[in-house]
């Protein structure tokens, strides 16, 4: 059992015009009880305070999530989607936990 068990590693777009809909499904799942985590913007232009790259932080935080929702919202070409939405999903997958996935075909107009 991992250290928190309603911890779990929140992927989503925070793009501004996905911000409205990623806070949504995000107090969603709070409200149910569970912490949402995930790596900080700061760190993908700044130092982390312990030297980790991008790949050793997402897995650090990893270690003590019971899983990982991905939240995908709507997009016109996956070029356009943040390649971390790519990635995170996988580093989840490494370390067996299990992947909610959630794909927004139609948020808001």
């Amino acid at each position: 059992m991992r250290q928190y068990p309603k911890s779990l590693y929140f992927s989503a777009s925070w793009h501004k015009a996905d911000r409205k809909i990623s806070l949504l499904v995000a107090k969603t799942f709070a409200s149910k009880g569970f912490l949402l985590v995930g790596d900080h913007p700061i760190y993908r232009d700044q130092d982390h305070e312990r030297g980790l790259g991008y790949p050793e932080r997402v897995a650090d935080i990893l270690d003590d999530c019971s899983g990982i929702v991905v939240f995908w919202p709507k997009r016109e070409s996956p070029q356009t989607t943040s390649p971390y939405m790519f990635t995170e999903p996988l580093y989840a997958s490494r370390s067996g936990l299990p992947i909610f996935y959630i794909i927004c075909k139609r948020c808001f107009d």
